[in-house]
């Protein structure tokens, strides 16, 4: 079962390399995304415990993947 083929460094043509506008609906959300004032509220016996924090997320394009062409005979 040998479906690699014969030249396995050269990338398939045909694909966009343009990752973020692949993204569909989802290219909205990419980019960095930062929450200054989140509050946590843990109920205990003695009363409620509050605790601050910071929230900080990256969401990026990645490099395209090409491993289907190469496991998947066309």
């Amino acid at each position: 079962m040998n479906n690699f083929p014969s030249d396995i460094f050269t990338e398939p043509q045909g694909y966009s390399v343009d990752t973020l506008k692949m993204l569909g609906p989802l290219t909205g959300m990419a980019g960095i995304w930062e929450g200054i004032r989140g509050l946590d509220v843990t109920p205990k016996a003695d009363g409620p415990k509050k605790q601050a924090y910071v929230e900080h997320i990256e969401l990026r394009q990645q490099a395209a993947l090409f491993t289907h062409s190469l496991f998947h005979a066309e």
